[in-house]
């Protein structure tokens, strides 16, 4: 049995006035290092090609990473190796996690926070995920990995990407894909 879900953590580049954590989802302005398997180029590069806000990956906060990988194995989605990260926030407190990434930069990327708070835990509040959407064009198989892992999200069939849709104190706002 997987472990229970904390939540989806969308990776986007977004203005400042868009950081918006939301109950365990958070969309963050940017990544302090960006994997090579979700961006092949340069985030100065990545940062002049799209000069809106966009989504370039999401990511699920689970609790045991090893059974991510066997239960995407299930259904012969391949992984690569776990790896271990950690920083130190302005603040002074020490966090550690580890990730998994799927063989594909289609599907999220999965983090343990381990022992650590999680960042959205003192982001500022004020706005809500209101609308998440994966579109693909293998929406069967990317559902059956979702519903297996016990992510509620929508799938659609169309051209790989994500959108998004906060809601924020001025209104909503969508970020598209950046696929």
């Amino acid at each position: 049995m997987l472990p229970r879900l904390w939540g989806a953590h969308i990776r986007a580049w977004v203005p400042a006035t868009h950081y918006c954590p939301s109950e365990r989802i958070s969309i963050s302005r940017s990544s302090h290092q960006i994997p090579s398997n979700i961006c092949q180029e340069p985030p100065g590069e990545l940062l002049a090609r799209h000069a809106q806000p966009g989504i370039r990956a999401w990511a699920v906060a689970v609790e045991n990473l090893v059974a991510v990988r066997e239960e995407a194995a299930t259904l012969r989605i391949g992984s690569r190796d776990i790896v271990d990260m950690a920083r130190t926030t302005p603040a002074g407190i020490e966090l550690a996690w580890q990730l998994l990434f799927l063989a594909h930069p289609q599907w999220p990327f999965f983090i343990d926070w381990q022992e650590s708070p999680h960042p959205s835990a003192a982001a500022p509040t004020g706005c809500s995920l209101a609308e998440f959407v994966v579109s693909t064009p293998e929406p069967a198989k990317y559902r059956a990995l979702m519903q297996a892992l016990r992510i509620d999200v929508e799938v659609e069939a169309g051209e790989m990407g994500f959108v998004a849709t906060l809601q924020t104190p001025k209104g909503a706002v969508k970020l598209p894909s950046w696929h």
